[in-house]
């Protein structure tokens, strides 16, 4: 369920960017901040272009909610805060399927 909520920001990306908007700003977060967030932001960076990435971790995703302008939100964490629009994912499969849609919209 989940990628169709992805595919969707995807979307909205692709026609901001349509309408002028020269970059989507992507917020992934984990539980320390390294390691499979990397591989996510690598995965993402393969396939979005002109695209920030940021990584954050549980304890400090607010202080760029709060700098960045960010468009999506992607967490391989539950984030206890009811008022956060997030997509939680799994990092290996969702990242594949996303691809495959991403390519899909793009041509």
């Amino acid at each position: 369920m989940e990628i169709y909520f992805i595919v969707i920001y995807v979307i909205t990306a692709i026609e901001k960017k349509k309408n002028g908007v020269k970059n989507i700003n992507i917020l992934v977060i984990c539980s320390g901040g390294v390691g499979t967030s990397h591989l996510v932001k690598e995965k993402l960076n393969n396939i979005l272009k002109d695209y920030t990435l940021y990584i954050a971790n549980i304890h400090n995703y607010k202080e760029y909610i709060e700098n960045k302008n960010i468009d999506l939100i992607l967490s391989m964490v539950k984030i206890d805060n009811e008022n956060l629009n997030y997509i939680r994912i799994s990092p290996f499969y969702q990242i594949k399927i996303f691809k495959t849609f991403s390519i899909k919209l793009m041509k």
